[in-house]
């Protein structure tokens, strides 16, 4: 039942690949995509508790939608907590941290403090990459896409998947 609602979703942020046509559809697109990257990503052992986290540095509507679209669910046997943070010194463990599109200009702060952890940062706003980021989101022809630095995750040791890579610009 799990490996059928994890396609299922899987199937539907790929389609989030089409046209959107508000910063609405943005944010929920947004949030299915880090709800994937849970199943798509993987931590060293010791890094994961039975939680898995995603931390959401700033305002934006994508933490509303995740709690949306994680309240009850797990991944594999890990549950799943979203947290919200306004401050780089509020942030806690965590697998995932999404940095909001009011928040960018810390990423150099964001980077340095996540220098030696196993943190998949994701940029809210295109060209984070750029600034620190090792996944960030980019409208392209009207969809929104990702674009992942498949070199970054390695070096914090984590592992993606061919079907996330595959996927990225």
């Amino acid at each position: 039942m799990r490996l059928k609602i994890t396609i299922i979703l899987t199937l539907i942020s790929f389609s989030f690949l089409t046209d959107l046509r508000s910063q609405t559809s943005i944010n929920n697109a947004q949030a299915i995509f880090l709800y994937n990257f849970l199943s798509h990503f993987e931590w060293p052992e010791e890094t994961v508790g039975n939680t898995l986290v995603i931390g959401v540095l700033g305002n934006t509507q994508t933490y509303d939608y995740l709690i949306k679209y994680t309240t009850n669910r797990r991944v594999g046997k890990k549950n799943i907590e979203v947290v919200q943070y306004n401050a780089i010194s509020e942030i806690r463990n965590c697998q995932i941290l999404l940095v909001a599109s009011n928040k960018i200009s810390l990423m150099s702060e964001v980077k340095s403090r996540f220098h030696d952890k196993s943190c998949l940062i994701v940029g809210e706003k295109s060209g984070s990459i750029n600034k620190g980021a090792m996944v960030d989101f980019h409208i392209q022809n009207g969809k929104l896409r990702y674009k992942v630095d498949e070199v970054s995750v390695r070096a914090h040791k984590m592992a993606v998947s061919q079907q996330i890579l595959s996927m990225s610009l």
